[in-house]
């Protein structure tokens, strides 16, 4: 049990080294996209900005979820930025990947690079967590 627990320890603290320094800013925002999530960029472009937002939160809102656990379990997912993969995939991505294809969504609707600021806080006091503040 000693084992598990400090397993899981050294874990979180590799998580929070890595999400402090897992930055999309040098990624290449990718013009060969999905062509669902074209089509759902299309439809973004014609909206006001806060708009957008809005509706890129709940399309990644319904179409991934948290989970403490899978975060533990599949921790080297974290390094996936593969936007096929990630825009494919079922339930579960790290918010890192979350925030790649926010990021991706977000420029290919009209905004630029600057307006995209990406944070990080803890949740639970254990859990480190990556989020972006978008300027509007």
């Amino acid at each position: 049990m000693f084992y598990l627990i400090l397993a899981i320890l050294i874990i979180l603290f590799l998580e929070f080294l890595i999400i402090q320094y897992v930055n999309f800013k040098q990624k290449q925002i990718s013009k060969d996209l999905p062509l669902d999530l074209k089509n759902s960029i299309d439809d973004l472009r014609v909206l006001e900005k806060g708009e957008i937002i809005k509706k890129v939160y709940l399309l990644l809102k319904e179409k991934y979820q948290g989970n403490r656990a899978k975060t533990i379990t599949k921790f080297f997912e974290i390094f996936n930025f593969n936007l096929e993969e990630l825009w494919y995939a079922q339930d579960f991505i790290h918010c890192t990947a979350i925030n790649y294809l926010l990021k991706i969504i977000l420029i290919n609707s009209g905004f630029k690079a600057e307006e995209i600021e990406l944070k990080w806080t803890q949740t639970w006091y254990i859990y480190p967590h990556q989020y972006v503040k978008v300027k509007i």
